[in-house]
């Protein structure tokens, strides 16, 4: 499989740099919305900020429950504590 980064312009999809594929090759053209964009990055800046999160409570206070109550550790929300 071979991704060829196109361009849309006055109707059809214009590859951006030289292609290397036989003449008449069928292929596949997906196309990225903003909407899907813009759910990727926010997706990312969930990921960054449950990084950031576990090195600042997890990982420098030695906590050993985190997995466990990270709803504790994140919104402040009551523990459960039942014995395990």
């Amino acid at each position: 499989m071979v991704t060829i980064r196109v361009r849309f312009h006055k109707g059809v999809f214009i590859p951006e740099e030289p292609v290397d594929v036989p003449e008449g090759q069928a292929g596949v053209v997906m196309v990225e919305t903003p909407t899907e964009e813009k759910v990727d990055d926010a997706t990312e800046q969930a990921w960054q900020e449950l990084l950031s999160l576990v090195e600042r409570y997890g990982l420098q206070t030695g906590i050993s429950d985190l997995a466990q109550h990270h709803d504790y550790y994140l919104y402040g929300t009551l523990r459960d504590e039942a014995p395990q």
